[in-house]
């Protein structure tokens, strides 16, 4: 995410949007990452599946800065 006015103005103008309830039923290798949940500094699954959200738009880039902003259930595994 761009840092200072610049990407400050970024968030102003982003269009804001209602938010909705998904369901996403994803596939993956953990290979190279340190686990499902978000434990930041470490590389997690959840973690780049919410950048890739944020990236996606469907996150707000003004909720991108914290994953707490964004109500999310845990995975299930099926």
């Amino acid at each position: 995410m761009k840092e200072g006015v610049e990407g400050r103005e970024e968030v102003e103008k982003e269009e804001r949007r209602p938010k909705k309830k998904v369901a996403v039923l994803i596939g993956y290798c953990g290979t190279g990452y340190r686990g499902m949940q978000l434990n930041p500094p470490q590389k997690s699954i959840e973690g780049d599946l919410f950048e890739a959200f944020v990236q996606a738009g469907a996150i707000s880039k003004a909720n991108s800065d914290d994953p707490k902003k964004v109500p999310s259930s845990r995975f299930y595994i099926v």
